[in-house]
């Protein structure tokens, strides 16, 4: 029986069409279906010639649809000056000229379409077109104002906020997110931008919460992870501060920046466990830093702490040596290098670059720290050779 029903629906078609062999093709529904299914060509060329404004429209559709954005542009605008009343013509045109990446015209299409209709996502195309123009203050003005109208669009929130943010304006950056997250408070969007906000205004235990909450809820990002570690960095719980950290890691381990962090955290920890994973963390530092001077020479003075916590002063020369090479003119380095020296009663080394210190920064704690020290290493010096 199903066959039977198939066989009837595929002749019925057919026989119609036997029926009546001479009834003319409608073109243009044969156009539209051939946009339909992704014919663009196709359809386009069976319109050819055509002039009307089904015609015009279809191909101005299939054009913006494939791709081609000039011809598009060229349908749409011949439709906005035949139908300069119908807002849809120009609407297509903006979006046309926006995927052409004509902003400056994107602009003063959209800003025409404004002066009769205030629509949210043309007042954000022109802020976006401001934004790819680098005119971040003038797209943000059209932001705001999309969001006085739909004030719980998270695509413009997301967007307003991040330039915000750029511009530090931290307290605008909250302010933008309330109405959102009165409706829906765990917005992840809406949250993160409150959160790295709150975290930049140094209101750590709101970018604590904020970005906490989020990872229980399922967030597994470098974002999410980096501020809720940061934040327990600056409030001092640096257990769970690295906890979060090395999951940032996880997420992007190419972060030089931030193995050097997890080290430092690790090591306040004063254990020996503790120091052990640091100079792994060290280590994973050095190898993302090696073209980075400063960061290379902080990786080393780290290494050189920990092991001058050990008592293990024979590798902090070496370490301090090796962070030299990289800034020579490191106070705290060379400062540590003459009390390596001190320590392993090595005193004419110790008295060079403690005498070095003082000499580059006489004013400084460091220097004063070198100048005091330096008067017992020659004490200590002159009692050494004099026996």
């Amino acid at each position: 029986m199903r066959k039977v029903i198939l066989l009837l629906l595929v002749a019925l078609p057919l026989c119609a069409a036997a029926q009546n062999p001479d009834q003319p093709v409608d073109t243009l529904k044969q156009a539209q279906y051939l946009k339909s299914v992704l014919k663009y060509d196709e359809a386009i060329a069976l319109l050819d010639g055509n002039s009307s404004r089904e015609a015009l429209e279809t191909i101005g559709d299939c054009y913006l649809q494939s791709g081609d954005y000039l011809k598009a542009i060229g349908s749409y605008y011949q439709l906005t000056k035949d139908y300069p009343d119908e807002l849809f013509y120009q609407v297509r045109l903006m979006v046309s000229l926006y995927r052409a990446t004509d902003y400056k015209l994107c602009i003063k299409c959209a800003q025409a379409i404004i002066r009769r209709d205030s629509i949210p996502a043309v007042l954000t195309t022109i802020g976006d077109s401001f934004n790819k123009l680098g005119q971040k203050d003038s797209a943000l003005v059209y932001y705001k104002h999309a969001l006085r109208i739909k004030p719980l669009s998270e695509s413009i929130v997301n967007k307003a906020g991040k330039l915000l943010l750029d511009n530090k304006d931290y307290d605008g950056a909250i302010s933008i997110t309330d109405s959102l997250l009165a409706v829906d408070p765990a917005n992840q969007i809406a949250g993160s931008i409150k959160g790295v906000a709150s975290y930049m205004k140094k209101d750590y235990q709101t970018s604590w919460t904020i970005f906490e909450k989020q990872i229980e809820n399922g967030r597994d990002d470098f974002p999410g992870y980096y501020y809720l570690g940061m934040s327990a960095m600056s409030v001092g719980d640096h257990v769970y501060a690295a906890r979060n950290l090395k999951e940032a890691f996880r997420c992007d381990s190419t972060k030089a920046e931030l193995a050097l962090t997890i080290a430092h955290e690790l090591s306040r920890f004063f254990e020996d466990e503790a120091n052990k994973e640091a100079k792994l963390w060290l280590e994973k530092a050095l190898k993302l830093l090696e073209p980075d001077h400063e960061a290379t020479s902080r990786a080393y003075m780290q290494y050189a702490r920990l092991y001058r916590a050990e008592k293990n002063y024979a590798k902090v020369v070496e370490c301090c040596k090796k962070a030299l090479e990289h800034t020579p003119d490191d106070i705290d380095a060379l400062y540590c290098l003459g009390y390596a020296y001190d320590r392993l009663k090595d005193y004419k080394n110790a008295v060079r670059y403690y005498e070095i210190c003082v000499e580059k920064s006489p004013t400084s704690p460091t220097g004063a720290m070198a100048a005091m020290n330096l008067k017992r290493a020659k004490a200590e010096l002159f009692m050494e050779q004099k026996n």
